[in-house]
């Protein structure tokens, strides 16, 4: 506690607060300097950190120092590059926020550097071999560009490739397209891949959170503000506007307030908007993605979002499976998030211990892509160099969190199903060998193949 309060003394005053969670996304951001708007910083809330300060990443970033070494730190004269400001230099105490011992996200006070402070900062980065010009952003205008495409998509499951050529297919049209799926299944990998196959990949491609928002920061966020419509308002474009020609992607939609959904759908089907405070109408071309977690019937029967807007918008459909029914996948995900992170943490992990590999594909994985990513990366920042098997101490306390009341009929065919396909793929797809296994004849094998519809 002393080391902070001197460095609360060091720095003298704060003018900047940012909250990250561990996957990178913008909670909540604040200025309390008068030469920002506040504006700019609660429309990045719900954002990904690198796509706003897009000179930075998991190397650089002091909220991501603090969260990997789980302890305070300290990071003076940082450069900060985002779209809407000038470059800055600020000096940044960085917290990391655990929950039950658990890091789950960051904190970070930060005071800008002015005057003669800041020119020190310009002569030390002219005279190293530090190239400004050299820093390309990853994504412009607060991610307003698509930056994955269909061919990242990295599946093995017969019904998933074939997904990804419906979305290849129906890309190029103009229709709005409605994307359902649970937390963590890559909705917005989809969105970005149908947006860079479609005739409008080089146009704006603009994600937001509808989750993430202020609900009375919403109106003026999705259709602008003139100024003098109230005290501090600025002429700003709203979504539409600055997303004209491209792609809208409306995450998380059903959390839209349904007197929102009614304007939305009034702006959708007129092709026009009014900023706050004006009476002008503005016209727009966008191509609307929405994606929620809920499935259809729940969002129809619990009037989650208006009837009339989701039949508007769900003139194309795509579902995306759950991980745990696309048990192939495990494998081919696992392989790539381990070149990832042997990357980054300059690690050399070549193979899976088999207690690791049968948790894997017998865990239900309730958070999907996003969740096995997780404790791929968890997994070997936590293995010591020159180890090459990957091996998790996260099993057992995963497991238990996994565990749902299911009737004793379903929870014991899930388990069956998830044996006989764990069998299948360590035999390489050989019914024989996939029975000698399990214990089990091949003819009662071929049997509950056939009653579970698994393909050899």
């Amino acid at each position: 506690m002393v080391i902070i309060l001197d460095l609360f003394k060091e720095m003298n005053y704060i003018d900047g607060i940012t909250i990250i969670n561990t996957e990178g996304t913008i909670l909540f951001s604040v200025k309390f300097n008068p030469d920002v708007d506040n504006r700019i910083e609660e429309s990045i809330v719900g954002k990904k950190l690198f796509d706003v300060f897009y000179n930075l990443d998991k190397s650089t970033s002091s909220l991501y120092e603090c969260m990997e070494k789980e302890m305070v730190v300290l990071k003076k004269e940082q450069l900060i590059k985002n779209p809407y400001v000038d470059d800055i230099y600020t000096d940044n105490i960085s917290f990391p926020i655990k929950h039950e011992g658990i890091v789950v996200g960051a904190i970070e006070l930060s005071k800008m550097i002015n005057g003669s402070e800041k020119n020190n900062c310009l002569e030390r980065e002219k005279s190293s071999d530090y190239n400004l010009l050299e820093m390309k952003p990853k994504c412009l205008n607060l991610g307003y560009n698509a930056t994955y495409f269909l061919e990242d998509i990295i599946c093995k499951n017969k019904r998933m490739k074939e997904l990804v050529e419906y979305a290849k297919h129906i890309a190029k049209s103009p229709s709005p397209v409605f994307i359902t799926g649970e937390t963590g299944t890559g909705k917005e990998l989809f969105a970005h891949g149908i947006h860079n196959a479609s005739n409008r990949k080089g146009k704006p491609f603009i994600a937001q959170n509808c989750s993430a928002v202020p609900e009375n920061l919403l109106e003026s966020i999705f259709f602008g503000t003139s100024k003098g419509s109230y005290t501090g308002a600025i002429d700003k474009k709203g979504l539409f506007e600055a997303c004209d020609g491209g792609t809208l992607f409306l995450d998380e939609l059903q959390c839209m307030p349904i007197y929102l959904q009614s304007k939305l759908l009034r702006a959708i089907e007129s092709g026009a908007v009014r900023r706050i405070g004006e009476n002008i109408e503005r016209k727009f071309d966008v191509r609307i993605i929405a994606a929620t977690n809920i499935c259809t019937n729940d969002i129809l029967s619990h009037k989650y979002i208006r009837n009339d807007l989701y039949y508007r918008l769900s003139v194309v459909n795509i579902d995306i499976m759950p991980l745990r029914e696309r048990i192939e996948d495990i494998e081919v995900l696992s392989e790539y998030f381990i070149k990832k992170y042997n990357r980054i943490f300059e690690k050399n992990i070549t193979h899976i211990s088999p207690e690791v590999k049968s948790f894997m594909l017998t865990y239900e994985w309730p958070g999907n892509v996003r969740e096995l990513e997780n404790f791929i990366e968890s997994a070997i920042l936590n293995v010591k160099k020159g180890e090459t098997v990957l091996k998790s101490k996260d099993i057992n306390k995963m497991r238990n969190y996994s565990r749902k009341e299911k009737p004793l009929k379903h929870s014991l065919e899930d388990m069956e199903i998830k044996m006989i396909e764990e069998a299948l793929l360590i035999s390489n797809k050989n019914v024989t060998k996939a029975a000698e296994y399990l214990e089990i004849p091949r003819q009662t094998l071929q049997q509950k193949m056939k009653k579970y519809r698994i393909e050899k």
